[in-house]
């Protein structure tokens, strides 16, 4: 199954207890829009949009086979070629894998972070246009 874009239905909400993160994490997310895969058990949601001259800086959570992460971009788009370029913003530097296992992890937690990315585009179920994107500092 890829990914999907869309309003978490009832039952979604409470298998997943996406009230409760929504709580906790203080999403900035109306309705509880989502991108997930099922499959997989990974899902992403928006939990803060950037305002004023930070516009363009989105944080999201991303649940990655029942582990929680917080990752925060800058977005830019490029009119001429329909370009959507996320750029990733670490706390704390570059990650320090103590062994191929844990990179091996993180390569494929950034794989699928990268295709729920590109599955929630510009703004979630809001915008379903497609887009070209580009990541950079994975």
């Amino acid at each position: 199954m890829a990914f999907t874009t869309e309003y978490a239905t009832k039952d979604d909400i409470e298998k997943y207890h996406l009230d409760e993160l929504q709580k906790k994490y203080h999403l900035a997310n109306p309705g509880l829009d989502w991108t997930y895969d099922k499959e997989k058990n990974v899902f992403l949601m928006l939990s803060m949009n950037g305002r004023g001259v930070e516009s363009n800086i989105k944080i999201f959570l991303f649940s990655w086979k029942g582990e929680i992460y917080s990752y925060s971009f800058s977005i830019t788009w490029e009119k001429e070629t329909n370009t959507l370029s996320w750029t990733m913003h670490r706390v704390g530097g570059e990650p320090k894998f103590e062994s191929d296992e844990v990179k091996q992890k993180y390569e494929d937690i950034y794989a699928d972070l990268k295709e729920a990315l590109q599955s929630y585009g510009s703004a979630g179920s809001a915008n379903r246009k497609s887009y070209i994107h580009q990541f950079s500092n994975f």
